[in-house]
């Protein structure tokens, strides 16, 4: 079903300058503590999620048993990092903070092993990927940089657009089937871009989601975390009470960026 999703969005993107909207509905939904300031969401394993929580004085990084979502594992960062985005390559977890320029490298069992410095123009860490190679790096500006996963040099850079328009606020990342799904900050929607140039290539409306949470979306517990497992497709937010797997759903096609913040 995924893989045929994907196929239909890419006919209607050749056949057209419009780009694809798509709605969702719920398969099903998980627990997911309210403490978790979600900033990064990725698989290991088809039973083992890592998840990167933000904040001052409470930012860590954990191993969750999926689908109970109990913790297995934690890291507790010093309080002077805001723990960012992340992703796993080559038995590696990285992490980005937040205003501190360092990004955390892991063995896979949570271990320290080595601490790399972000460099200009990176202006902050947000969100993360990578393609199996690369890693890219969102800084909350319509910037994604590709960087070498040794050196941490950059390599080059897109600016996400559509329609001669540039997407601000791109946050956390997630690479699928060739293209990078981001989270906008603030908004409902998650943005497919084209990592070759940046091209706007297909949009998912997640509004309604957030209905079932607590907490306050204006107080900044927003949408924010995706994970990609085979065909199933997970989303959660900052502080959201549920990890929610969702099935897309083929809407309409449009030719400029929706309203993304209210």
């Amino acid at each position: 079903m995924f893989q045929l999703v994907l196929s239909i969005s890419f006919f209607i993107l050749v056949s057209s300058s419009s780009v694809p909207l798509y709605k969702y509905s719920i398969l099903n939904t998980y627990s997911h503590s309210s403490n978790d300031y979600t900033q990064g969401l990725e698989y290991i394993s088809e039973n083992i999620l890592i998840q990167s929580a933000g904040r001052y004085g409470s930012s860590y990084l954990q191993k969750l048993d999926f689908p109970s979502m109990s913790v297995l594992q934690e890291f507790p960062l010093s309080s002077v990092y805001f723990a960012e985005g992340i992703t796993i390559l080559n038995n590696k977890i990285y992490q980005l903070t937040w205003k501190e320029k360092k990004m955390f490298i892991y063995s896979i069992d949570l271990v320290l092993e080595e601490i790399a410095y972000i460099t200009e123009p990176i202006k902050e860490g947000w969100g993360m990927c990578n393609d199996g190679t690369n890693l890219y790096i969102s800084d909350g500006t319509s910037y994604i940089y590709k960087i070498d996963p040794l050196s941490y040099e950059i390599i080059s850079s897109i600016r996400v657009h559509q329609d001669n328009k540039y997407i601000k606020s791109i946050n956390e990342l997630e690479w699928v089937d060739g293209e990078i799904w981001a989270n906008i900050y603030y908004s409902k929607y998650i943005v497919r871009i084209d990592p070759d140039n940046g091209d706007v290539i297909g949009w998912i409306d997640l509004a309604g989601l957030e209905t079932g949470e607590k907490m306050h979306w204006y107080s900044g517990y927003v949408l924010n975390g995706i994970a990609v497992y085979g065909d199933k497709i997970f989303v959660t937010g900052k502080c959201w009470e549920n990890l929610y797997e969702i099935e897309l759903i083929y809407h309409d096609s449009v030719s400029e960026a929706p309203k993304l913040k209210d």
